[in-house]
């Protein structure tokens, strides 16, 4: 399973959703957050995310890392 962490420089809980991914040996993949324009995120996802980390799993748009830790854990 590979999951896509979007992410921004310096962001506490960008680093911590790569660090929870890796310690459960998903194959993670960083990108920057700015890396989509507004309209590719409005396709990708519905909206404009204006926090980060956005976290995918596969294409499923997970959420920030509350939702990635939840579910790792199985909820």
């Amino acid at each position: 399973m590979v999951i896509t962490i979007y992410k921004i420089p310096n962001c506490l809980y960008c680093n911590k959703a790569v660090i929870l991914s890796r310690m459960h040996s998903h194959e993670t993949v960083e990108r920057e957050l700015i890396s989509l324009t507004k309209q590719e995120w409005k396709r990708k996802i519905g909206f404009i995310p204006k926090t980060a980390p956005q976290i995918f799993i596969g294409k499923e748009h997970i959420g920030g890392y509350d939702d990635l830790e939840k579910y790792l854990q199985g909820g």
